[in-house]
């Protein structure tokens, strides 16, 4: 696997799991939540670096925000952009396991683990509602 630029992480923000873009993995397309600013060169360098695939083609789409009401309070979702990504044959994409990380191990030999994120990239945090979630669960074991 090639060396990872951290500006990739900033490009791709997230996969899209919806019954619509689990439906469109037969056709051979992963779908991504990306940066506004991100460009079709930029997404397709982003996953041919972070997946170790090869990819055909990008198509991008923006998807307005929408009006939600929740609990009788009236809120606003924002706009974010959407990248569907068709992978070349033979290639493929399980975005339910992560990415495959590669680090170096003490005797200089490469190991490959996959699932496990590593350290955040800077200026990622967790989310607030799973830390309150492993405090509760802390709570109840006691």
């Amino acid at each position: 696997m090639s060396t990872q630029d951290p500006r990739h992480y900033d490009v791709i923000r997230s996969p899209v799991i919806t019954e619509k873009a689990t439906l469109s993995s037969e056709r051979n397309q992963v779908v991504f939540k990306v940066a506004r600013s991100a460009t079709k060169p930029q997404i397709k360098e982003a996953v041919e670096k972070l997946f170790d695939v090869k990819v055909r083609s990008v198509n991008t789409l923006i998807r307005k925000g929408k009006v939600k009401a929740f609990r009788g309070s009236i809120g606003e979702q924002s706009d974010f952009k959407k990248a569907i990504v068709t992978l070349e044959e033979g290639h493929t994409i399980d975005v339910t396991t992560g990415l495959r990380e590669t680090r170096l191990g003490s005797d200089g030999t490469q190991n490959v683990q996959a699932g496990d994120p590593g350290p955040a990239p800077v200026g990622h945090r967790r989310p607030f509602r799973a830390l309150q979630r492993q405090a509760v669960e802390g709570a109840d074991r006691r």
